[in-house]
């Protein structure tokens, strides 16, 4: 059974593909994307649509919307604190060793 429909309660068709047009595919598939993150990095799933077939509405929906979430990041050892080191004296207060004395 589909999704029931908000406006008038019937089962609404699932899987409806998005097409743009002048867009030509072999596939079923979606040609519009949900997209998550950048370009080349970003997690993207196909965007379908519910239709109901009594009144119209179309509903649109990600099959695998837990997908487009960003992996878990495993936790990392944070690094102990250094202890700070002695200041040096800069080298123009330094004393010169003077080969007059």
């Amino acid at each position: 059974m589909g999704r029931p429909c908000m406006r008038c309660g019937a089962d609404m068709i699932l899987g409806c593909a998005v097409r743009t047009a002048g867009t030509f595919k072999l596939t079923d598939e979606s040609s519009i994307y949900v997209q998550n993150g950048g370009m080349f990095t970003g997690r993207e799933r196909p965007l379908y649509l519910a239709v109901c077939p009594d009144c119209g509405m179309a509903e649109p929906y990600v099959q695998d919307a837990k997908g487009l979430l960003p992996p878990k990041l495993e936790e990392t050892p944070v690094e102990e604190e250094k202890p700070p080191k002695p200041e040096k004296e800069p080298w123009f207060r330094k004393k010169k060793d003077d080969p007059w004395e």
